[in-house]
């Protein structure tokens, strides 16, 4: 169990960051036009914590799905049946 809950939490690490490289690194000159496609920045501060808690459920959910398909190791999704 210690184990899940330890590649849960890695993997939603490794979401997060790549949520921040996005909006901040490659998509952050958009965020500074006015006709943009994105929310106004104080209603995205606002769903932050929402989209980072659904990120952690998806992580979760893909972490029992492999456990429960009994998926191990990343070489060409390997399984033990």
């Amino acid at each position: 169990m210690r184990r899940c809950v330890g590649i849960t939490l890695l993997s939603w690490i490794v979401i997060v960051g790549f949520d921040l490289f996005q909006n901040a690194g490659v998509f952050a000159r958009f965020w500074l036009e006015p006709g943009s496609a994105f929310f106004p920045p104080e209603k995205m501060f606002e769903q932050i914590p929402l989209s980072y808690l659904a990120f952690l459920i998806s992580a979760g959910m893909l972490t029992w799905l492999m456990l429960r398909l009994k998926v191990f190791g990343w070489k060409r999704g390997h399984s033990l049946a």
